[in-house]
């Protein structure tokens, strides 16, 4: 079962490598990762805060977790 997740894992991160590669190669602009999550924190200032915190709470939960 573990390998599922890594092999979906894998796959996740190539498709964004790979499309931000692509992004970066075409010239045209807006079109990178992070020039969209720029674009969208525009428009929703909260969603930087929500992705920080979240990212925080998985981060303390699966790296910082009490010994039973």
């Amino acid at each position: 079962m573990l390998w599922v997740f890594l092999l979906i894992v894998t796959v996740s991160l190539l498709a964004l490598i790979s499309y931000e590669i692509y992004a970066l190669a075409n010239l045209s602009r807006g079109d990178t990762i992070s020039e969209y999550f720029w674009a969208v924190s525009g428009k929703y200032p909260i969603l930087p805060f929500f992705l920080g915190m979240l990212i925080g709470i998985l981060a303390g939960h699966f790296w910082w977790q009490r010994p039973i």
